[in-house]
């Protein structure tokens, strides 16, 4: 018999990723990284970018960074606007 690898483990300690179908279609107002890089369809490494060079603001609760939904939305506007 063989056995998982989540056999044995704590339920708190297994993290379910967030699904793209839900994040797109019903947004929290508030995301994680990866929530906020499913919400815009951008990798993760291009919204640290973001926050690194300030183009997006976000919130951080000691290390976790929060971001808001109005926060992506300004930053897919201002996207609008250099593109027109």
């Amino acid at each position: 018999m063989s056995k998982t690898a989540l056999e044995g483990q704590p339920s708190s300690s297994v993290v379910a990723k967030p699904r793209s179908e839900s994040i797109r279609s019903n947004p929290p107002e508030c995301m994680s990284r990866e929530e906020a890089a499913i919400y815009l369809g951008v990798s993760i490494r291009w919204l640290a970018r973001a926050i690194a060079t300030k183009r997006l603001r976000v919130a951080r609760l000691g290390r976790r960074v929060i971001i808001r939904l109005a926060e992506l939305r300004r930053l897919v506007e201002l996207a609008e606007a250099v593109a027109a």
